[in-house]
């Protein structure tokens, strides 16, 4: 760092002012050595210790005072010294920002005590508001909503961001979302997905609303959503909009549109279901698939384009229209009826694990000629490839066989 005047414990959130020191510049010593110390290792992990404001020309030649706010915790220690501490340092919390054991120190300010205006608040809370259903602290007055004191009612969390013109709520507990909390137009995040957000709307205030970093369910009412690399583990319903970067082991049932882009099945013992919703006249964009997805409940106007990166489609027997497009490499089985317009043009289907058996099965038929078995290996065959048909025929003691 610029110079040897204080260490920084993260841990108990502490600025140690070294020994010797008689004198410190608050935006030199503190300030910019904290800025130096967050860019050395993974120090940029802890929380931040400071937020400022100020600073700005009034004129050719002045500009207004700086002020620097401890925030997060942070405090400034000294112990067994005398210092002059310049110029403007203040802690958010409204205490003092020293922590002082057997010393004395002298805290300037370049004017009297300042009353923070809404602009200085919403510096401290940066651009989004906190909220925690387990924290203590409730009502919409700065610093509620802050990282060090994060709200505990989401109503008020979205007060306190329509306050400031803020459109970031952070969650740091599950988040269970009904008709009194329009969320239209605002960004949550989770944190590593540990958080659930469950929807039980009847109404449509999610529209434009995206989630990020949480595990989510529940009715979405036909609001426009993006859920963002998150996990879909129970079943959401009536939902338009994108799902990116997604872990998918659950049902999804579609509003209107929908596209999902670079997701996955993340369960090997549940597949993804897309599920139509019957007669909505769906339109469903699935890009980029990892997994197993097994689609229902299409009708005469459903439109579904699939492209799979690896992995299995099933379309099921509820499937009586519209038209499925399958595009990339993986399995298929088809039990939807002849009412669907399949496309198949751009589909490969994987069939590695089926030569194997193939192979000793014809093995057998050269055998023993039977032609249960001629029609055996028509069926793998025919199962298995989605190219144009082509006819063989071989002849054995003199007996015709269409092969596939």
């Amino acid at each position: 760092m610029g110079n040897d005047v204080v260490t920084f414990d993260p841990i108990n959130k502490l600025i140690i002012v070294l020994t010797g020191i008689t004198y410190i510049d608050v935006g030199i010593d503190l300030y910019s050595n904290w800025k130096e110390w967050v860019l050395i290792d993974d120090n940029a992990k802890y929380d931040a210790a400071f937020f400022t404001f100020g600073g700005e020309p009034i004129s050719e030649f002045q500009s207004t005072p700086p002020y620097y706010f401890l925030t997060n915790g942070w405090k400034v220690y000294v112990e067994n010294m005398s210092i002059t501490v310049d110029m403007n340092l203040y802690s958010d919390d409204g205490l003092s920002p020293f922590i002082i054991n057997n010393a004395s120190v002298t805290n300037n300010t370049s004017d009297v005590p300042i009353v923070r205006s809404d602009v200085e608040k919403r510096l401290a809370y940066g651009d989004r508001v906190y909220f925690d259903f387990n924290s203590p602290y409730v009502g919409i007055e700065h610093p509620v909503g802050t990282i060090a004191q994060p709200v505990n009612n989401i109503q008020q969390a979205i007060i306190i961001a329509n306050t400031y013109n803020l459109n970031k709520i952070y969650i740091r507990s599950d988040l269970n979302i009904t008709d009194d909390y329009n969320l239209s137009e605002f960004s949550i995040y989770g944190d590593k997905n540990e958080y659930i957000v469950t929807s039980n709307i009847s109404s449509i205030i999610l529209n434009n609303t995206y989630f990020y970093n949480v595990t989510i369910q529940g009715d979405f009412n036909g609001s426009k959503t993006s859920i963002i690399d998150s996990i879909i583990e129970n079943d959401i319903y009536n939902i338009n909009g994108n799902i990116k970067n997604t872990q998918l082991s659950s049902t999804i049932k579609i509003d209107n549109n929908l596209i999902l882009s670079n997701c996955f099945t993340g369960n090997s013992n549940k597949e993804l279901i897309i599920d139509t919703n019957n007669n909505k006249n769906t339109k469903t964009l699935i890009r980029s698939y990892s997994g197993e997805v097994k689609v229902i409940n299409t009708n005469d106007n459903d439109v579904i384009n699939i492209e799979l990166i690896a992995g299995k489609i099933i379309l099921d027997e509820s499937c009586s229209g519209g038209t499925i497009d399958i595009r990339g490499v993986g399995y298929l089985e088809n039990y939807a009826s002849s009412g669907i317009t399949l496309v198949l043009d751009g589909f490969i289907m994987d069939i590695s694990n089926i030569c194997h058996i193939n192979f000793l099965i014809f093995i057998y038929i050269l055998k023993y000629k039977t032609r249960f078995f001629y029609k055996l290996l028509y069926r793998f065959f025919s199962s298995c490839l989605n190219f144009p048909t082509l006819c063989w025929w071989f002849s054995f003691k003199s007996t015709p066989f269409f092969c596939w």
